[in-house]
């Protein structure tokens, strides 16, 4: 027996001293020979410095304009509470990794979508920066350039560092892994496997399916260094250190999966295999298939033509081809897509930028432009989403600056064929740029006549035709924001419904000046007042009249005007064709004078004919037949 626990002894520091001595003392060579680790040169420090700048702008000018997926709105609502109810409010089919990172950046950023996809663009420069590290130590530093160039070109790339997903991520995470698997490889030792062992664990709890990406690791190390027993005793760290940290979670949501997939009822439509991938390699080049499939021949070309390298050639072809062998298993479970298999357009871009980097010099240059400006190229959303996004943030930048205080908004958006819109994005969008909330009104609300302005939301010809009308009744439509299928209608009633008779026949609402509504207490000389009138008829007018507004100056009378016929935005401006019972809304301008004094000025209005010019007269008007419509003070120096 002593014997026995000696033996075993022996065996437990055997192992130790093999974790733990240099690659180089066993008497086993090394496969492959990783470039030395040496200062950059400037030139080389210049390149990378503006390469990142490029991706980083590649990325960054999207962001103002691009709406968000329903995915992204989701992980961001699923953190509005503490920490414990983000991680339960996490799907069921997601580790709360990423939860975890975008609770902990919404708390460092605020909500607003730019804020919160800055953390993806930022983690693709991390990924690209770790990129380069690991391609360099494989075939150099132009190989590293060429390398991250190619991959931030890719179209589902850009995809993915766009929007507020975990795939960025993960690809960081797993590059990082490549890259501690190497140094790990290259020079064993306890530290560099247990750091190995946890960068694997995180990339499992931010997602699942990165034990894919996991399986894939071990198989280039078996690929690029020709020790197979040491390459088993040498995983058995890490290996060990992500079965006990990742079996536990994967033992205690079972009974949550069974619960949730009660509920949940998966349909895998059939696609013949060839097309799978086909549309697989088509999704990771995006809007450019020609242009990657001319770089990748080129490429193949110079790399064959450098046959004494082929144990890395053959790798990265595997690597590249993984999909092929894939799509078998993880087709008829829904997960073979190009989120789940991001890790293949690595081996891609690997291939691409090692063989350009074999071209001449001008070549090189040339083949480096063309994927700079690539990176700015449009991404293919109808490609990699089956549901359109609607425009929420484009919708509500611009209605944040029109929202008036007293303003609700009337949902109409029962109808079978539809957009569907979530309650979640509603509330995150609503939280995201008006954080004191905005009203939300029913149609017996509106009912009442308590809001003047009210932002109809429809799709254009599919209204409910009872909701419709009576949100036309008594007012008038100013404008419009989004397309007609997420359509945002402003209805206003006018400030007097009771109105001032002309002579003529026209009823006048009151006007406002937008101006002063935005909060514009003071103006400068040579500004521009805008005016908002409101019309209706009492019964049909025979003529078209015509509108003065002018700037008066009660010393000097009239300093600044403007004619024009009514410049109506919900109707004709020709008032014969005018309706008796509808509200005409009309915004005017009236440049101010240069140079003023400081002082109140009025704005007037008068109505007239052109063909004799006499202004019709109107309860309340100036012994000029002005209307007064309000009072502007102007500040001068």
């Amino acid at each position: 027996m002593l014997n026995s626990l000696r033996r075993r002894n022996v065996n437990v520091r055997s192992f130790w001293r093999t974790l733990t001595r240099p690659y180089s003392s066993v008497s086993e060579p090394k496969s492959i020979s990783l470039h030395p680790i040496t200062p950059l040169s400037r030139s080389a420090l210049f390149v990378l410095v503006l390469l990142f700048l490029v991706i980083f702008a590649s990325r960054v000018y999207r962001l103002p304009t691009l709406n968000m997926e329903k995915d992204e709105a989701w992980s961001v609502w699923i953190t509005m509470g503490n920490l414990q109810q983000a991680i339960d409010w996490t799907p069921y089919d997601w580790p709360p990794g990423h939860t975890i990172f975008v609770y902990f950046w919404r708390a460092l950023t605020g909500i607003t979508p730019f804020g919160l996809r800055m953390s993806t663009i930022l983690t693709m420069l991390v990924t690209a920066a770790l990129l380069f590290a690991v391609t360099r130590r494989l075939f150099g530093v132009k190989a590293g350039i060429m390398s991250v160039l190619a991959f931030s070109a890719l179209g589902y790339v850009l995809f993915l560092s766009t929007i507020l997903r975990a795939y960025t991520l993960i690809l960081a995470l797993f590059i990082l892994s490549l890259w501690l698997m190497l140094r790990y490889f290259e020079r064993p030792s306890i530290w560099r496997g247990v750091l190995l062992g946890l960068t694997l664990t995180v990339m499992f709890y931010i997602h699942t399916t990165t034990v894919i990406g996991m399986a894939m690791l071990a198989l280039l190390s078996l690929l690029l260094f020709r020790a197979p027993r040491r390459w088993f005793t040498l995983w058995l760290l890490p290996g060990i250190i992500v079965a006990a940290l990742c079996v536990p979670y994967l033992i205690a949501n079972f009974y949550v999966v069974g619960i949730k997939n009660q509920n949940v009822a998966k349909f895998v439509p059939f696609v013949p295999t060839e097309v799978r991938i086909v549309n697989h390699y088509l999704d990771y080049l995006g809007q450019q298939p020609a242009l990657f499939a001319a770089l990748f021949i080129i490429a193949t070309a110079l790399l064959l033509d450098r046959w004494r390298v082929r144990r890395q050639v053959i790798t990265l072809l595997i690597w590249m081809l993984m999909p092929l062998v894939l799509v078998f298993p993880l087709a008829p479970v829904d997960a073979f897509n190009p989120r789940h298999l991001s890790w293949v357009m690595v081996g891609l871009a690997l291939w691409i930028g090692w063989g350009l980097s074999l071209l001449p010099r001008p070549a090189l240059i040339a083949a480096a432009l063309v994927l700079a400006l690539v990176g700015f190229d449009r991404i293919p959303l109808e490609r990699y989403e089956p549901i359109p996004r609607l425009p929420f943030v484009n919708i509500f930048e611009e209605l944040r600056t029109e929202w008036r205080g007293g303003d609700a908004i009337l949902m109409d958006l029962i109808c079978k064929d539809c957009i569907p819109i979530d309650a979640e994005e509603w509330d995150y969008f609503v939280r995201a740029y008006f954080p004191n909330g905005l009203p939300f009104i029913t149609p017996a609300q509106l009912a009442t006549n308590q809001y003047r302005r009210v932002w109809y939301v429809s799709t254009k010809g599919k209204e409910t035709p009872e909701t419709f009308a009576s949100v036309q009744q008594s007012r008038g439509m100013i404008g419009t924001i989004g397309p007609d299928t997420f359509l945002f209608r402003l209805y206003e009633a006018p400030i007097d419904p009771q109105g001032i008779l002309f002579e003529n026949g026209m009823r006048f609402h009151g006007a406002e000046l937008l101006n002063d509504v935005n909060l514009s207490l003071v103006w400068r000389e040579g500004d521009t007042v805008r005016i908002r009138i409101f019309w209706s008829v009492d019964a049909p007018v025979t003529l078209d009249y015509s509108e003065g507004s002018y700037l008066w100056d009660r010393a000097k009378g009239v300093i600044a005007q403007r004619d024009d016929p009514p410049l109506v935005l919900n109707g004709p401006t020709a008032t014969s064709q005018w309706i008796p019972g509808q509200i005409y809304i009309e915004e005017r301008t009236l440049k101010l004078a240069y140079p003023l004094t400081t002082g109140d000025y009025d704005i007037m209005l008068s109505l007239y004919h052109f063909s004799d010019g006499v202004r019709i007269s109107a309860p309340g008007v100036t012994q000029d037949n002005l209307l007064p419509l309000g009072t502007i003070y102007v500040k001068a120096w």
